[in-house]
């Protein structure tokens, strides 16, 4: 499908554009995390005042939530993708809540979850998150044509993309199975999304604007 002359350039352009669509991915996922965090910044407040006692508590626990915003990013970008996350034995996602929620500990990311339903976060952001991945993706996927010695030929440019996309998928839902884990047992033992869902709802939203936009900037950019 690569094709053998050119192969190289073909494999770095797949692996730069996928890169860009993760990038831009995790970008969305903090923008979303900080977005929820400051929506909910009463109760957040709430929980950051009872764990820490005095300043250095304080400090420790400021600087255990920075350590953890990569972890809520990726939280907040499977949550715009579609999937959610889990929540013990409950699902939380854009449309509806599955489950009942158990008590959460208190922590301040954890006060930032959303109630579920378009109405309980930034709805206008949650689909602009994919769909500008997967553009990225296919705006570079159309450079690398662009600047090959023979360009790419418009099928193959759409592989690539589709490529890509896919790659991304598999960064993505590597990062997903690293930032789930048990908070404790019982009914604390199941927290974050599911890689598998995340994997196959980034593949699913990338690819649809990412073939398009590939094809539309290689028209472009070869007609100049």
């Amino acid at each position: 499908m690569l094709g053998r002359a050119d192969r190289g350039r073909r494999l770095t352009t797949v692996c730069r554009a996928a890169g860009e669509g993760t990038a831009v991915l995790t970008a969305g996922g903090t923008v979303l995390a900080v977005v929820a965090l400051a929506l909910r910044a009463g109760e957040a407040g709430e929980a950051f005042g009872r764990l820490a006692g005095g300043w250095l508590d304080g400090v420790t626990l400021l600087l255990l939530c920075l350590a953890l915003l990569p972890n809520a990013a990726v939280w907040a970008c499977a949550y715009a993708l579609g999937p959610g996350f889990t929540l013990g034995p409950a699902v939380v996602t854009p449309l509806d809540v599955q489950g009942v929620v158990p008590s959460l500990p208190v922590f301040p990311w954890l006060a930032a979850v959303p109630a579920g339903g378009l109405g309980a976060a930034p709805a206008w952001g949650l689909a602009a998150v994919p769909v500008l991945a997967g553009v990225a993706i296919g705006a570079r996927v159309a450079r690398g044509t662009a600047a090959a010695r023979v360009p790419w030929p418009w099928l193959r440019t759409a592989v690539l993309a589709v490529l890509a996309c896919l790659l991304c998928a598999t960064a993505l839902a590597a990062l997903t199975a690293f930032a789930s884990g048990p908070l404790g047992t019982g009914a604390l033992a199941a927290f974050g999304p599911l890689w598998w869902r995340t994997g196959l709802a980034t593949a699913a939203w990338t690819v649809l604007p990412a073939v398009p936009a590939a094809l539309l900037t290689r028209w472009d950019l070869l007609r100049r």
